[in-house]
């Protein structure tokens, strides 16, 4: 049996996602913060970036740095939090 996520998402932090490099995406968004997760299982890495971004009024997040496990999983990251605009 493989591992299952041990964290859920908050209400709402579902919508959040990751920044494209796309200028046109880029332009509509605004850095408002900065934030990291640490030591957090793979199966549960980008529930709990999204649980942060969400918490902090972002809506999308631009990962700076990562951290591995020594399965080489990403565990952690350092990451922006950016809010964003619909067009």
């Amino acid at each position: 049996m493989g591992c299952t996520s041990k964290i859920q998402y908050l209400p709402g932090a579902t919508g959040v996602q990751a920044l494209s490099n796309s200028d046109s995406d880029i332009a509509t968004c605004k850095k408002i913060g900065a934030s990291s997760v640490q030591s957090q299982h793979p199966n549960n890495f980008r529930k709990a970036i999204s649980n942060e971004v969400y918490m902090q009024g972002g809506t999308h997040y631009k990962i700076v740095s990562t951290d591995e496990g020594w399965t080489g999983k990403v565990t952690g990251a350092a990451f922006d939090i950016y809010k964003c605009e619909n067009e």
